[in-house]
């Protein structure tokens, strides 16, 4: 090749990569961040939790407690401990806190005059109940959680042995690349939290913060709605926040699923175009149903809510036998509309195809 020719090539390739943004503003995620993303879309794989563990305690009494019941995500979580309890031949009753702060408190103030081995707290911020999670160490009832914090672990300032999550973080990351990469890198976005909720605020704040890594995206706002008044102040926030933005209102991000169910009266109703919807929440047969047939929501990160429950059982037992909590994060997954066909959603719930009912059988002597 001649120089000249060489000359011009190499001023073509230096225009070329001139024009071409450089970072996180380009019209598709980093090589890193896809990566991360197809982890998440593929989900599945074997089984990475606890191998090994004690044998089941049997004729244990426990008292669940439901931060609310009409979330799907903590019943998903309960079906799955009643699930794994009932194998274990224990002896389960449930409360409600009836997503109300007071309820919650006189629900675990019961729980503990019930005098059972152990208390599930589901889906409640524990802050407000230090003193009462004290006298319930006192008294020497394991105390084991599910979404009390945004981190999964042991919450020691609160005595509580273990609390079941998948990674917040991460799963707020997973919404936030798949709606970069949906938009070009361009996305305009609302994201509604509830700031009752420790774990809602973090959701939404690490979804912000990944969403500023692409400075061509925008947050068009930040909207605290109590989850418990979604079902009645949804529409009206929504015709507000669509004759706001207009055009722009191109997605949405819920910390929960249960913020685009109580949209479904102002998509029918609406001739413009609907923003489209995506969940950093728990899954529910809701959410699945609009993904399949294409209604508006276009994702969801499920929580494996029956792993969960099997979780909860075993970080018990383990506590009961004075061991060490197992220390186990299920992985995130996340459903779109183009891999729910082939996920592993059974019966409306997302239902990892890992075996994990076999491995925990197998650890508490059962299989």
């Amino acid at each position: 090749m001649s120089r000249p020719l060489l000359a011009v090539l190499s001023l073509i390739l230096g225009i070329i990569l001139l024009a071409t943004p450089s970072g996180k503003g380009a019209e598709s995620i980093s090589a890193n961040d896809n990566s991360i993303l197809n982890k998440a879309i593929q989900g599945g794989g074997a089984w990475d939790g606890p191998k090994s563990g004690p044998a089941i305690q049997s004729g244990v009494k426990i008292v669940f407690i439901a931060g609310d019941v009409i979330n799907a995500g903590i019943m998903g979580v309960f079906n799955g401990f009643k699930e794994a309890a009932k194998e274990a031949g224990w002896i389960v009753e449930q409360l409600s806190g009836d997503g109300n702060r007071d309820r919650q408190i006189k629900a675990l103030e019961k729980a503990i005059e019930m005098a059972p081995k152990a208390i599930v707290i589901c889906g409640f911020d524990p802050f407000s109940a230090r003193e009462l999670l004290a006298k319930a160490k006192n008294d020497g009832i394991t105390m084991v959680s599910w979404h009390a914090s945004p981190e999964p672990g042991p919450l020691p300032d609160y005595g509580i042995f273990y609390n079941v999550s998948t990674d917040s973080y991460y799963a707020s990351h997973v919404a936030a690349l798949y709606l970069v990469k949906q938009s070009g890198g361009k996305a305009k976005v609302v994201v509604f939290t509830d700031n009752i909720y420790e774990v809602a605020v973090e959701k939404a704040n690490h979804f912000c913060a990944a969403l500023e890594e692409y400075p061509d995206c925008e947050l068009l706002e930040l909207v605290d709605l109590p989850l418990v008044d979604a079902h009645l102040r949804m529409p009206e926030v929504m015709e507000s926040l669509m004759h706001k933005f207009a055009g722009d209102f191109q997605y949405a991000m819920g910390i929960n699923d249960l913020y685009f169910d109580a949209m479904e009266s102002v998509f029918k109703k609406n001739g413009q175009p609907f923003p489209q919807c995506i969940s950093v929440g728990d899954g529910s047969p809701s959410a699945y149903s609009r993904i399949k047939s294409k209604r508006y929501q276009i994702a969801t990160v499920p929580e494996p809510l029956l792993l969960q429950g099997w979780q909860l059982v075993d970080e018990i037992n383990r506590s009961l036998h004075g061991l060490e909590f197992s220390g186990y994060i299920p992985p995130v997954s996340l459903i779109t509309q183009e891999n729910i066909a082939t996920a592993s959603i059974k019966f409306d719930t997302y239902d990892p195809d890992n075996n994990f009912r076999q491995a925990y059988r197998k650890i508490w002597g059962l299989h």
